[in-house]
C-alpha cells in the first residue's frame, strides 16, 4: 500500500473477534499511501483502536515503588518500550489520542471507493460512532454498500444522497445477531433508506438471516407499495415478506409478491425471505427466549413435558403450512410471471428458516436436535430460466425459455419420527428421569 500503486482491491478478515486486525500505521503522520483502493472488504478492524494507548508506558512510577511492577515488566521487554521511547519525543499531543480510523483517513485517499462491505461475520468492530461520523464524508464516488445491522442506518443516510447502485442491508432492524434491539421501525427505517437513495437503487437486499420466526423487516403490503415507488430502478432484489396468517394455514404473501411484480418493470432477479415457524412454535420459541428450558416450557402440558414427542405442535406442525417445497415454489414463480410488467424473471429464489452457521449438537438423539428453536432448520427453493432448447438444428421449442424450480430443506421430519420411535418413555430411561425432575 505505501510502495504500490496499483492495489485497488483489499479484504481484511480475522475470524477471532478477541483480536481484530489493524494497520500499524505511524503515529507521527509520515505515510502516505500510493495505492487508492476502489474496493474493501472489512470485517473484524478495530478502527477504535488509540496505538499510543497501546505503547505507553502502563501504570504510574508509583505503580512500580509499591510493588505492582508486572505490568511494566512485560511492558519494558515488549517491543513496546522501544516504540514508546523512539517516538516520545516526536508524537505531538495533539495526535496521541487519534484512533485507528484516524491515522488511515491521514493515510489513505478513500474518494476512489466505490464499493465497501463490511456486514460479514463480526462487523460490529468496525461500524462504531466515530466510523459513523468521519467515514462517509470521505467516500465520494461509493456506489455499492453491503452492511450488517440496525446501526448502519446513519451511516447509509450518510452516505451523499442517490450514489448507491447496490445496497445490502443484513438484519436491518437488530433483532438477529447480537444487537438484540428490536424497538426500531422497520417501516421507518426503509423509507429513510429509500427516499435517500431508492431512485438510484438497481440492487437491494433488505432482509434477516435468521427469519425461523416472523422476520423482523418483512415488509407490508404499504411497505411494498413505497419500494416500488421510490426505487422504480430496482433489477435485483432480496426481501423478507410474512405469511398472513389464518385460521387454518399460513398462506403465501400473494398481495405483496403481486405488487412487486406489476411495480418494477426492470427486475430480473428475486429471492424472498420467509418465515418457518408455525404459530404454536413461535409460543414455544417466545418461552426459550424468556429463559425456560425446552421441557419447562410454559406452554406445555404435564404429559409434554415428560415426552417431547407428545402434544399437538411437534413434528410437521412444528412449521408453517403449506411448507417451501418444488411444488409450492413453482406455483409463486408462475403467480410471479403471470402479474409481471416489464422485463421478465430470470430467477426467483425462496428461503426460509437458519441461514447462520452455529455449532450444532453432534448427538442425533439429543432432543435440543430436534426440539429447538428450529435453528441449523431451512427449506430453500431456486429457480431459474433455461435457455431455449431446440430439436435438432430447429427452431427452439420455447423461444422464452421455461423456469425450472430446484427445491431442500433440512427439516428432518422423517429423522423426527424415529426418534419419537426410538425414545418414546416406554422404553428410554432419559425420559423417565427427566419425570422425576417436573
Amino acid at each position: 500500500m505505501l510502495n504500490c500503486s496499483n492495489i485497488k482491491s483489499l479484504t481484511i478478515y480475522q475470524n477471532l473477534p478477541s483480536y481484530p486486525r489493524r494497520f500499524p500505521f505511524d503515529l507521527r503522520g509520515s505515510e502516505h499511501y500510493a495505492s487508492a483502493l476502489e474496493v474493501l472488504s472489512l470485517d473484524t478492524y478495530d478502527a477504535d483502536f488509540i496505538e499510543w494507548n497501546n505503547i505507553k508506558p502502563p501504570g504510574s512510577v508509583w505503580d512500580i515503588v509499591t510493588g505492582q511492577h508486572d505490568a511494566f515488566y512485560h511492558w519494558y521487554k515488549s517491543d513496546r518500550a522501544r516504540q514508546w521511547w523512539e517516538l516520545r519525543s516526536q508524537v505531538p499531543p495533539e495526535r496521541r489520542n487519534l484512533t485507528n480510523l484516524d491515522l488511515w483517513l491521514d493515510a489513505m485517499d478513500f474518494s476512489h471507493l466505490h464499493t465497501l462491505q463490511f456486514n460479514h461475520t463480526q462487523s460490529r468492530n468496525f461500524l462504531t460512532q466515530q466510523v459513523i461520523n468521519k467515514l462517509p464524508q470521505r467516500l465520494g464516488s461509493l456506489q455499492s454498500l453491503a452492511i450488517h445491522g440496525s446501526r448502519a442506518l446513519q451511516f447509509i443516510l450518510s452516505v451523499p444522497k442517490g450514489s448507491l447502485k447496490y445496497l445490502s442491508w443484513r438484519d436491518p432492524v437488530g433483532c438477529s445477531g447480537t444487537c438484540g434491539n428490536c424497538s426500531i421501525n422497520s417501516t421507518y427505517t426503509l423509507s429513510s433508506v429509500l427516499r435517500h437513495h431508492g431512485p438510484s437503487l438497481t440492487t437491494l437486499h433488505y432482509y434477516d438471516h435468521k427469519p425461523s420466526g416472523r422476520p423482523p423487516s418483512a415488509l407490508s403490503v404499504d411497505n411494498v407499495r413505497e419500494l416500488v415507488g421510490l426505487a422504480p430502478k430496482l433489477e435485483t432484489l432480496v426481501v423478507s415478506l410474512a405469511r398472513n396468517i389464518t385460521d387454518e394455514s399460513m398462506l403465501w404473501p400473494w398481495e405483496e409478491m403481486r405488487v412487486l411484480s406489476e411495480g418494477l418493470p426492470e427486475l430480473t432477479d428475486l429471492t424472498i425471505s420467509l418465515d418457518l415457524m408455525s404459530e404454536c412454535q413461535r409460543k414455544k420459541q417466545k418461552d426459550r427466549d424468556d429463559g425456560w428450558r425446552p421441557y419447562d416450557l410454559p406452554s406445555l402440558s404435564l404429559e409434554e413435558r415428560s415426552n417431547p414427542c407428545a402434544g399437538d405442535c411437534i413434528g410437521l406442525d412444528m412449521y408453517a403450512q403449506p411448507l417451501l417445497n418444488r411444488t409450492t415454489a413453482e406455483e409463486m414463480v408462475e403467480f410471479l410471471q403471470t402479474h409481471k410488467a416489464g422485463k421478465r424473471l430470470n430467477r426467483v429464489s425462496f428461503g426460509a428458516g437458519d441461514w447462520v452457521d452455529y455449532w450444532k449438537p453432534w448427538d442425533p438423539w439429543d432432543p435440543d436436535y430436534w426440539m429447538g428453536s428450529n435453528e441449523w432448520q431451512r427449506a430453500w427453493a431456486n429457480c431459474r430460466r433455461e435457455a431455449p432448447k431446440a430439436v435438432g438444428g430447429g427452431k427452439p421449442i420455447n423461444r422464452r425459455g421455461a423456469i425450472v424450480c430446484e427445491a431442500g430443506d433440512t427439516l428432518q421430519l422423517r429423522g423426527w419420527e424415529e426418534y419419537c420411535k426410538q425414545a418414546s418413555p416406554t422404553n428410554n430411561e432419559w425420559f423417565l428421569d427427566l419425570g422425576d425432575d417436573l
